[in-house]
């Protein structure tokens, strides 16, 4: 499980760099038009997130009642992963744990989240969403996965 300390300090360097890129969007794009980097395709913009996942709305109790949840669950997860030592499920929680955490920080320090990565199809966002999203997907690919190999194994018991 050496594997799995590089995994946190990998995570750990994309929360410091997340919250880096949060304030120098805060300080340089803050009230200034979107910054084309590939032209209306990708821009760099400051948006203020008050909301959850897509700037969906949410009380603040039910926010943080989801929050409560969310880390028991991570807890849950991470103990039945780290008993069948499943590396690459424990990567995908720290990862998502991160992200979680990165915006976290920025609704306690500033009571909304700064995105600033904008794409032409897809809502404002940043890169502790893309560590979520990363988590999120590596775990429902290994569900994928392992109930195909219990369907192939039952096909194959009979």
């Amino acid at each position: 499980m050496r594997r799995l300390k590089w995994c946190f300090v990998l995570v750990g360097g994309l929360i410091i760099l997340d919250q880096i890129l949060k304030n120098w969007a805060s300080y340089v794009l803050a009230g200034r038009p979107n910054f084309f980097v590939l032209g209306h395709f990708f821009s760099l913009e400051f948006y203020r997130n008050h909301g959850i996942a897509f700037g969906i709305p949410l009380p603040p109790v039910a926010f943080y009642s989801i929050v409560a949840l969310v880390c028991i669950l991570l807890y849950y997860w991470g103990k039945k992963f780290w008993q069948k030592k499943d590396f690459s499920s424990l990567c995908a929680l720290v990862f998502l744990g991160g992200g979680a955490f990165s915006n976290i920080l920025d609704r306690i320090r500033f009571g909304y989240v700064i995105d600033y990565l904008n794409l032409a199809f897809w809502p404002v966002f940043n890169l502790a969403d893309m560590m979520i999203i990363g988590g999120v997907v590596i775990i429902l690919i290994k569900a994928m996965r392992r109930k195909d190999n219990a369907k192939f194994k039952n096909q194959n018991a009979k």
